[in-house]
């Protein structure tokens, strides 16, 4: 029996304050074990200046959240009161290394193995610790690190637990630390690196379903809000509060619209899936193309019309869409309307036990280089008695019980590129 496994989860991009990020380089370290390209040449010191031997580096990307997904974790470098190291998983961008006696290091940046985007590096001593954060580009580049131990620090607060949450998980933006709250919605974390961070509080679950004979498991992950903190070495920083105190529905007001992503906060909270010869990576990325901020990235290899690669979110409950008017949202690819497009659907997934049946509605556009906004209306979902394909049930099936919404990449080429997903006329709907 095949296990298959949809994540998601919902991290906010960090910003990067008060940490220092040496320039790059255009030749090799003399005198270094370092590669003369393609590196992150890394130097661990301790507090004194000497280099640090045998200290643990772990390279996270800035929107990796711990705790926020079913990753096996290899306790290998595992430290009491600290979260678990996991193992090196490239395409995640979780890469580990130790620093040798002189305290150096080499972590291979090349484009097949590290993708460009932000990265935070630790590194922990015996007992110090330390961060940096360093940006990877599309062209080959030697970027020398030095990081220098220092005491950590420790961080206390609360967390506002929503009705019928009994405990949260609250991770620490780009490094790997994350701890559960008491029932009252109170952490700590007792040793942090020195810096600053943004702090999330979340509840992750997993629910597992036989369908077809594979056992799938649904991932979901309810964000309970964020906020920044500074970290000093040998203090103690209270009164850290994440979310807020929920306030009463008005349902006397009507809300037309809502943004439901703008991937300003990252990509953490979208899942990807793909059929058994398909693949799919989703990645953070500059807009370009005459927008501007972050979009997401979809990378897909589809190249049969048997198999499928999509992104996705998967609600923590059922949503009611059937008073939506229209979903609008901005794509391009990098292909022609004619030899690339995109699936987006709105589907049900339930086990045998539920009143509803499993199935989507879905509708298709093609995309061009450039980016394009596209408007879909509850009549251009395509008509569940003249097309069955990937278990389409149609609108009026789907509408009134939404568990995920998927956007398929299609077509000859193999990426595509995300923005400001915009629903009209539905009121009180889970968001990212």
């Amino acid at each position: 029996m095949m296990k298959r496994v949809l994540k998601f989860g919902s991290a906010v991009l960090g910003t990067a304050l008060g940490v220092t990020m040496l320039a790059c380089s255009d030749g090799g370290m003399a005198g270094t074990t370092f590669e003369t390209e393609n590196d992150i040449a890394l130097t661990i010191l301790n507090e004194d200046g000497s280099p640090a031997s045998n200290a643990r580096v772990l390279v996270r990307r800035m929107d990796y959240l711990a705790g926020s997904s079913s990753r096996d974790f290899d306790d290998t470098y595992g430290v009491a009161g600290e979260s678990p190291v996991s193992a090196t998983d490239t395409l995640a961008g979780i890469f580990n290394a130790v620093t040798d006696a002189n305290g150096q290091v080499s972590i291979k940046a090349d484009k097949k193995r590290m993708k460009a985007t932000s990265y935070v590096i630790e590194a922990r001593g015996e007992k110090n610790k330390a961060i940096s954060r360093v940006s990877i580009n599309e062209t080959d580049s030697l970027y020398p690190v030095e990081i220098k131990l220092a005491p950590p620090g420790a961080v206390s607060g609360q967390v506002y637990l929503p009705n019928g949450v009994r405990t949260a998980t609250v991770g620490v933006q780009g490094i790997d630390y994350f701890v559960q709250t008491d029932t009252l919605g109170n952490f700590v974390f007792e040793s942090l690196p020195e810096g600053s961070f943004n702090v999330t509080g979340f509840v992750y679950n997993e629910q597992s379903y036989d369908v077809d004979g594979e056992t799938q498991v649904f991932a979901s992950k309810q964000n309970l809000g964020f906020t920044s903190t500074k970290v000093k070495s040998s203090k103690e920083t209270e009164g850290v509060l994440i979310g807020k105190v929920a306030e009463p529905v008005d349902d006397t007001v009507k809300i037309p619209e809502y943004q439901f992503e703008t991937f300003e906060r990252g990509v953490a909270s979208w899942y990807t899936s793909a059929s058994r010869y398909a693949s799919a990576t989703l990645m953070l990325a500059n807009a370009d193309k005459g927008r501007e901020g972050v979009v997401a990235h979809l990378t897909y290899k589809n190249d049969s019309l048997y198999n499928w690669a999509l992104m996705g979110h998967a609600f923590s409950k059922m949503q009611d869409f059937s008073t939506m008017d229209s979903l609008v949202l901005w794509i391009r690819g990098s292909a022609t309307a004619d030899t690339q497009w995109v699936s987006i659907s709105f589907d049900v997934l339930v086990d045998s036990t539920s009143e509803y049946k499993s199935g989507k509605a879905w509708a298709h556009r093609g995309v061009t280089a450039e980016w394009t906004r596209y408007v879909i209306v509850p009549s251009d979902f395509q008509d569940p008695v003249t097309d069955t394909n990937g278990g389409n049930i149609g609108w009026d099936e789907v509408k009134s019980h939404v568990t995920n919404f998927n956007i398929f990449g299609g077509g000859k080429s193999s990426e595509i590129w995300v923005d400001d997903i915009e629903i009209y006329g539905v009121k009180n709907f889970e968001r990212p």
